[in-house]
């Protein structure tokens, strides 16, 4: 909900030419992510397998939203598991599954 109200602010103050990232100021293991999507559609994670990781694989990945939330008032108002759920019952309206 967070990245759509930004997304929605673009229209009115986006500053031609620049770029943002927008996103959360905490960072999240995929693995974290997978769970928390597969619990809000209910699926257990019994045929995931997770790989361990790469040589050479960029472990972190921290992005900078100081420009999203000064130029396009991008604010974080929930967590990312409370996201995913509203998320997932937003699609199954619109989608009708």
């Amino acid at each position: 909900m967070d990245t759509v109200n930004t997304l929605s602010n673009i229209s009115e103050h986006f500053h031609p030419g620049e770029c943002y990232n927008i996103g959360s100021t905490t960072q999240y293991p995929i693995e974290e992510i997978s769970e928390i999507i597969l619990h809000s559609v209910g699926i257990d994670d019994s045929m995931v397998t997770y790989s361990g990781k790469e040589a050479l694989t960029t472990t972190e990945k921290n992005v900078d939203i100081s420009k999203a939330i000064k130029d396009l008032g991008h604010e974080l108002t929930m967590d990312i598991e409370t996201g995913i759920k509203k998320t997932v019952e937003w699609m199954r309206q619109v989608y009708d599954k």
